[in-house]
């Protein structure tokens, strides 16, 4: 399921896109820039953390990483020119920063590291409009999708958006019928909403248009559905693929195998894998039929 941005929680990219215009009261920049003093840190954090993974040096890492994220009033030696002054996000500095010191890290590998850390306050600055707001380029285009997933899946795990009891799960393409009192969240400027069905006793999340209701994607992460070929969440990639699963395609960082019944298995890509060659023990972690 393609993720775009959920408005009745107040998401947004955030994207910058070489700085804004910078408006400075002092005339100045980088007087309250935090980079020159957090950028050193970030870099020791994340080395420490990447290499132990131990958890007082990953929360660190998040809790710089994520004082870096604002403006302030930061610049990068090439954001003035005789014309023109541009302020950045403070953890762009840190390349210009620590490049004559221990060396210039790429922002890549800071993100890189941050989505793959699973505690909740990596979980949530990585789901939201500030870690966005760092993005750009490249960034933006390979994490944008991947934030904005982890932000619904947030909202999705919020006790306020439980399962509306419905008799037959909906076909794709048909117009759904949604019970009374079905709460329904907003994505991709409103024009699609997502309700939270409990259909036999399996969790599933529908998406339709928003001006005619029209069903575009039904999808689950309910261990106790199982497809038509048997597949259920948690299978390995080995058996899907033996169930006749092909590769549909890819999309940052997720694999999808198309079964004969239709149905699409989610599969996390890791380092050094391809969709065509993923480790065997990879398993579902989304079932989605479009």
């Amino acid at each position: 399921m393609k993720i775009p941005m959920l408005i009745g929680f107040s998401l947004c990219l955030g994207i910058a896109a070489n700085g804004n215009k910078a408006v400075s009261a002092h005339g100045q920049f980088n007087v309250e820039c935090p980079a020159r003093r957090l950028c050193p840190d970030l870099e020791k954090y994340y080395q420490t953390c990447s290499r132990t993974h131990a958890s007082e040096a990953c929360d660190s890492f998040v809790k710089i990483f994520r004082q870096l994220a604002p403006k302030y009033d930061c610049q990068r030696s090439f954001d003035h020119t005789p014309t023109k002054d541009y302020t950045v996000p403070a953890v762009w500095v840190c390349k210009e920063i620590l490049a004559a010191g221990q060396g210039a890290p790429d922002l890549y590998e800071y993100i890189k590291l941050l989505q793959k850390l699973r505690s909740n306050d990596a979980r949530s600055f990585f789901a939201s409009a500030d870690f966005r707001s760092v993005l750009d380029g490249e960034y933006a285009e390979t994490y944008i999708g991947p934030s904005l997933q982890a932000e619904k899946d947030m909202v999705f795990q919020n006790a306020l958006f439980k399962p509306t009891l419905l008799g037959v799960l909906p076909a794709i393409g048909t117009v759904l019928q949604a019970p009374k009192g079905a709460n329904a969240l907003s994505f991709n400027g409103g024009t699609v909403h997502v309700y939270h069905f409990d259909v036999g006793g399996v969790t599933y999340f529908v998406d339709v248009k928003t001006n005619n209701n029209v069903v575009t994607n039904i999808s689950t992460r309910d261990s106790k559905f199982s497809t038509p070929e048997g597949i259920r969440i948690g299978d390995t990639w080995s058996k899907v693929k033996a169930s006749g699963g092909k590769v549909f395609y890819d999309e940052n960082n997720i694999c999808y195998l198309r079964l004969p019944s239709g149905w699409l298995c989610a599969f996390n890509i890791n380092d050094g894998e391809s969709c065509e060659d993923l480790a065997p023990e990879s398993r579902v972690w989304q079932l989605d039929l479009k």
